[in-house]
């Protein structure tokens, strides 16, 4: 059985692969030449520090890391699909678009669940101060 120290790594090395490879899609096609350039690479990578959140909020539940890691996976991988997509298969004049939609569904559906986490880490605090005092 694996243990809590793995899903950690694991949660890591899909979060930093994440961060690399859908950045390295959207450099391939857009070449930031000033300081606002910026937003959108942290745009793209907004998503994956959500995820990064997520882990932080679950890092006691092994069962919550596999699904975070199993959302990362999910994510890394119809991502860059969708990106690949895109940019070589189906080049199009609107493509560049897909670097703000993939990234606000994506970080949508992520704050939705540390929204989850977070009351759930809440009523479970909650109940244990519940037992304690009684």
């Amino acid at each position: 059985m694996p243990s809590k120290f793995a899903s950690l790594r694991v949660a890591a090395a899909l979060i930093i692969a994440g961060i690399a490879l859908h950045i390295s899609f959207l450099l391939y096609v857009f070449h930031p030449t000033s300081l606002s350039g910026l937003f959108f690479p942290l745009f793209v990578a907004m998503p994956w520090l959500l995820l990064f959140g997520c882990v932080r909020l679950a890092a006691a539940k092994i069962a919550t890391l596999r699904l975070i890691n199993l959302a990362a996976a999910t994510f890394l991988i119809v991502g860059c699909w969708v990106y690949y997509y895109t940019i070589f298969l189906h080049p199009d004049a609107q493509g560049g678009l897909i670097f703000m939609v993939v990234p606000a569904i994506a970080s949508a559906l992520f704050m939705l669940f540390i929204l989850v986490l977070a009351i759930t880490r809440i009523q479970t605090n909650a109940s244990l101060s519940q037992h304690r005092d009684a």
